[in-house]
């Protein structure tokens, strides 16, 4: 409770998890290293249940801003997407990311979805990818843009801009116009 300090709601996730914990429709989501993506009641703090990956997870998920679709990447290659009302995986992209390269989870900006990959000892790449209106046929945009430095806090985005900032003090606006098709 943030007026008394008093401790409002407590839930086991039973298992090591990475990631941080993500706040979506009333639930709170988080990712665990066996592939769980465990979902909490924020009211109750109990748990309605997991969806089970077939991989690790690092990173938490981004959800579409309809509230209908989460994206879930997984700990090496995969982006997974999945339908919030039925938990089912509607599609996975082959990113090709290896393990420990992605460090935060993907921002969602609709239409576009922005995932920061670290890539070799010092640099990374954003890459840029757009979806349909139902959130779905994800696919990239662009080329993957690449920036000196290690991408270690999520990319921002702020009115028609996204700013992704890396560990070498490198910062990356990227106009959400420059994506192809839209």
């Amino acid at each position: 409770s943030g007026a008394a300090g008093e401790l409002l709601l407590r839930h086991s996730i039973g298992e090591p998890f990475d990631s941080r914990p993500v706040v979506s429709r009333g639930n709170v989501w988080i990712a665990t290293r066996s592939g769980r993506l465990v979902i909490v009641d924020l009211e109750s703090g109990a748990s309605s249940g997991y969806l089970q990956l077939p991989q690790g997870l690092r990173v938490g998920p981004a959800f579409d801003s309809k509230g209908r679709v989460l994206y879930q990447l997984g700990e090496n290659s995969n982006l997974y997407v999945i339908s919030i009302d039925t938990n089912e995986c509607r599609e996975v992209l082959y990113l090709g990311h290896e393990p420990e390269s992605i460090r935060v989870a993907p921002l969602a900006v609709s239409p576009y979805l922005f995932v920061a990959e670290n890539s070799g000892a010092s640099d990374s790449v954003l890459h840029v990818l757009l979806t349909d209106d139902a959130g779905l046929s994800v696919r990239p945009a662009q080329a993957s843009a690449p920036m000196p430095g290690h991408v270690l806090t999520p990319p921002v985005a702020s009115g028609r801009t996204l700013v992704a900032a890396s560990d070498r003090h490198a910062q990356h606006a990227l106009p959400r116009s420059l994506a192809s098709g839209r």
